[in-house]
C-alpha cells in the first residue's frame, strides 16, 4: 500500500470510529430522556424489557468501536513499518482505547443507576408526576 492509502484508510476508520460514539451517546441519551419522561408510568417488568433492549442496542456500536480501534491501531503499526521515516499522524494507543470504554462503561452504569433512582423516588399514593400526591 502506498503512503496515501494507508492515511486514507487511517481517516476512514477513524471517522467510522467517531460514528460508533455517536450512536453510542445517541442511544444512551434515548434511554436517558425515556427513563425521566416514562418511568413512573413503566412496570417493573417494562423496566427490565427496556433495560435489556437498551443494553443490547448499547452492546452492538460498543463491540464495532472495539474492532474499528483495533483495526486503527494495527493500521497505524502497519504504516510506521512500512514508511518508518514518513511524518507520523497522531496515532491512537491502545491506552486510549481502554480509556474510552472505560468512559463508555461509565456512562452505561450511570444510566442503569438513573432508572434504579427513578424507579425508587416513585412512591405508592403519589400521581408520580411532580410528587405532591395531588
Amino acid at each position: 500500500m502506498s503512503e496515501f492509502e494507508y492515511l486514507t484508510l487511517i481517516s476512514t476508520l477513524r471517522s467510522e470510529a467517531q460514528s460508533y460514539v455517536m450512536m453510542f451517546f445517541t442511544v444512551w441519551s434515548a434511554f436517558l430522556i425515556a427513563v425521566y419522561l416514562v418511568s413512573a408510568k413503566l412496570s417493573l417488568a417494562y423496566s427490565a424489557v427496556l433495560t435489556v433492549l437498551y443494553t443490547f442496542f448499547l452492546i452492538i456500536p460498543m463491540r464495532a468501536l472495539a474492532t474499528n480501534l483495533n483495526e486503527i491501531i494495527r493500521m497505524y503499526n502497519r504504516y510506521f513499518t512500512d514508511f518508518p521515516d514518513a511524518v507520523r499522524p497522531v496515532s491512537g494507543s491502545s491506552t486510549s482505547m481502554y480509556i474510552l470504554f472505560i468512559v463508555l462503561l461509565f456512562a452505561w452504569i450511570t444510566s442503569i443507576f438513573f432508572l434504579a433512582q427513578r424507579r425508587k423516588a416513585i412512591e405508592p399514593g403519589l400521581d408520580n408526576t411532580d410528587g405532591t400526591g395531588t
